[in-house]
């Protein structure tokens, strides 16, 4: 009997699959998420950390501030009374209360701080690939899809929490309003075209900077091959947005009466449009590949090496960026009391502020990565700050939820007092981060984790 060939079964790597299981279980382990919250991985940049860290809670304070006890005072009949002490405040803060009021500078540090990170992490990609094409040595669409699995999980489910509690608070006609919004324009979260006319609002930076995300892809391609011709396109746009910014603002001072209708235009038509806001991106990008090339040692540079040594020598230049930081922080408020007293004055401080604040910030991170400012740079690379710094994005999701928490306060008991307002802004910071450590330790971690899978 003539027996058949024995056909050989196509082998499985099963020893292959049992450890991608395994990974994937691996990344919900909530233990080992909570430990990983105390260890800093090697080879980050640690004062990046202690400035996310920083940023992050001048946010949630500036907003507790400037947004949910105005909102307060404002909506509740029996607290408006108290407005015109919180009005009074505003306009006559104490050191703090300056930089607290003007915390949408924060924002820019967030976009230096990110494109400073983005750089780095495309300039390695390019500097790793074997492929003969230079405009292929970038995974455009690996890179992309990284980053939209690292955002779109935490930002799902803040959509559905505030989803949720605006739909069952119809009572409130804004809340309403706003889960409508979200059924209408939902989609623009899972296109990270949110802005702050659709859905959670607040979350306009995240559609920005994806924005920035896909620009730095060309950029980084660009310096990389021809390294004076990609300065020379970053230095255009940087002057592109300014000129824009000017051109906007000479046109709205010639169409409105008062300085509140200016402020206001110029928050409609600057504060959130990408090409308005990149500088600072774009200075976070420069410093993140100059520190590349320095480290190494590429020979073709914007400066010679005795002019560069020079520079980063050069403690004018380093107290001058401190001295900057401060003077725009501080300024904004000041010049919001008088700047109708110089129409120039105030065309000069809305179009140059953020590419003045951008370059000095950049220029304080670059300085610290590389190992100058030393007591700065311990400061801000301590522990505490790595620990809170993991918590930002999430935590930056559900902040609004600490409007529930001043909605329920009795002002008319507390006062208007920079005590009470300090003491509301450390329970925010500390209501804040108890709300986003689950968050993080069941949604935004464990896709943090599954990304090398």
């Amino acid at each position: 009997m003539e027996t058949k060939p024995i056909i050989p079964s196509p082998q499985v790597d099963v020893s292959k699959n049992d450890q991608m299981l395994a990974n994937f279980l691996k990344a919900w382990d909530i233990k080992e998420n909570f430990f990983s919250m105390f260890k800093r991985p090697k080879g980050v940049y640690e004062v990046l950390d202690g400035l996310r860290a920083i940023c992050f809670i001048t946010v949630i304070v500036g907003h507790t501030y400037v947004h949910y006890i105005m909102a307060r005072l404002k909506n509740n009949e029996s607290q408006r009374s108290l407005y015109k002490d919180y009005e009074h405040l505003g306009m006559n803060p104490g050191p703090i209360l300056f930089i607290i009021f003007n915390a949408s500078f924060v924002i820019d540090t967030f976009f230096s701080l990110s494109g400073f990170l983005i750089a780095t992490m495309l300039v390695k990609e390019y500097q790793r690939s074997n492929s003969d094409r230079w405009y292929l040595r970038i995974d455009a669409v690996r890179f992309l899809l990284r980053r939209w699995v690292r955002l779109l999980p935490a930002l799902i489910f803040a959509m559905t929490v505030f989803s949720l509690r605006w739909h069952f608070a119809k009572e409130d006609a804004i809340d309403y309003n706003r889960a409508e919004q979200c059924k209408q324009w939902w989609w623009t979260i899972f296109m990270m075209n949110n802005n702050q006319n659709t859905c959670l609002n607040w979350t306009w930076t995240i559609g920005i900077e994806f924005k920035f995300y896909i620009i730095s892809i060309p950029l980084v391609l660009i310096t990389m091959r021809h390294f004076r011709l990609g300065m020379v396109i970053f230095g255009l746009l940087s002057v592109a947005s300014v000129a824009i910014m000017e051109y906007i603002n000479m046109d709205i001072s010639n169409t409105v009466d008062s300085a509140a209708d200016f402020w206001w235009e110029n928050y409609k038509q600057i504060y959130f449009p990408a090409y308005t806001r990149w500088n600072p991106y774009l200075f976070g990008m420069v410093a993140g590949i100059l520190y590349l090339r320095r480290a190494a040692g590429s020979q073709e540079a914007i400066l010679d090496e005795a002019t560069e040594t020079k520079v980063e020598n050069n403690n004018v230049l380093l107290y001058a960026s401190y001295v900057v930081t401060f003077v725009v922080l501080f300024g904004l408020p000041a010049v919001e009391n008088y700047r109708w007293h110089s129409t120039l004055t105030l065309h000069l401080y809305e179009s140059l502020a953020r590419t003045v604040y951008g370059i000095a910030i950049t220029y304080v991170v670059y300085m610290c990565v590389i190992g100058y400012m030393k007591p700065l740079n311990a400061f801000l690379s301590h522990d505490i700050f790595f620990l809170i710094s993991q918590l930002t994005y999430s935590g930056y999701l559900l902040h609004p939820l600490y409007r529930e928490v001043i909605e329920v306060i009795d002002f008319t008991v507390l006062g208007i007092t920079p005590f009470m307002f300090i003491s509301l802004g450390i329970l925010g910071i500390i209501f804040v981060m108890a709300i986003a450590l689950p968050v993080y330790l069941l949604i935004e971690k464990p896709f943090v984790n599954l990304r090398p899978i």
